[in-house]
């Protein structure tokens, strides 16, 4: 019952006072949205996990030479699935910019694709919607292999299922496409296809040619800090054996969801600050109104 009195005693005063009321609906309405649309923005990135599996398990790996941060060869890519033992599986991978496709009865189209080696795919947990990927003794030698993302079939190809062991071709070369990825895929960015990494011989076989991002699937028990002490000694070990283009060259993992955050957390952290001084002092401010209502109705009591 006394719910039942307050509800209608807010509800009068609100008809009572429109001007005010639609002060402090305003007022909150702006201070609680633009918090709810930060906070979201800031789970999504820092509490929400990969769409991979177990993300926690997977680690970026940049080579470290004078303190800046690069690229590595793929010889040395092959070097480390044979030697590194703290991992379950390691792909390479780096954003390839934008191409023209033709050869499929249409007119030509840019799209942008990723270079990866085959088994990118398999480290982040990812089947295929149709076909397979390439095999990986492709990633042997030089080949030109290529994987659609969904949303790219859909457009170009009108979700046709006959697109497995399609020749297109990009930038003038004949490319073999093996299947479409599943729908909302995209790594590291969005992107339309994926091409081999190794996409001619002198890619394979050259360690002055660096191209790659590692991307390792850790073992279960084995730390960041672990791996690191390990990726330092195959580093030295490389110095030693390939001292005309590896002397100097360290590595660095750091987990994959560095790469979509980095140096942001901070920002993301102060800008939920931010949203949480802006809800405060819209409260206070409807507090101020309130107490200034109470003290003119006290008034009103007084004279009567």
């Amino acid at each position: 019952m006394n719910l039942n009195n307050n509800l209608k005693l807010s509800f009068r005063t609100l008809r009572k006072r429109p001007a005010f009321s639609a002060i402090i609906i305003f007022t909150f309405a702006i201070a609680t949205g633009a918090s709810i649309v930060v906070y979201s923005y800031i789970d999504a990135l820092l509490f929400t996990s990969l769409p991979f599996k177990e993300p926690q398990n997977l680690v970026r790996i940049q080579s470290i030479k004078g303190g800046e941060k690069g690229l590595f060869s793929y010889p040395d890519f092959l070097d480390m699935l044979k030697q590194l033992k703290g991992i379950e599986e390691l792909a390479v991978y780096r954003d390839g910019g934008r191409y023209n496709l033709s050869g499929d009865g249409k007119p030509p189209e840019d799209l942008s694709a990723t270079f990866a080696s085959s088994n990118l795919f398999k480290v982040l947990g990812v089947e295929p919607e149709i076909g397979s990927y390439w095999p990986e003794t492709l990633d042997e030698r030089g080949s030109h292999t290529i994987m659609l993302t969904h949303d790219f079939w859909q457009k170009r190809f009108d979700g046709k299922e006959s697109i497995e062991m399609l020749q297109v071709t990009l930038d003038g070369f004949s490319y073999t496409n093996y299947g479409v990825l599943p729908k909302g895929f995209s790594f590291p960015h969005r992107n339309e296809a994926f091409r081999a990494m190794a996409f001619a011989d002198f890619v394979v076989d050259s360690r002055s040619y660096r191209p790659c991002i590692g991307l390792a699937r850790l073992k279960p028990g084995v730390s960041l800090e672990d791996f690191n002490r390990e990726l330092r000694a195959f580093a030295e070990l490389q110095g030693q054996a390939h001292a005309d283009t590896n002397l100097g060259l360290s590595y660095l993992a750091e987990p994959l969801s560095d790469l979509y955050i980095g140096e942001l957390e901070g920002y993301l952290i102060l800008l939920g600050a931010a949203a949480l001084f802006l809800l405060t002092i819209a409260t206070v401010n409807v507090a101020n109104l309130m107490l200034i209502l109470t003290i003119r109705k006290t008034k009103d009591t007084v004279v009567r």
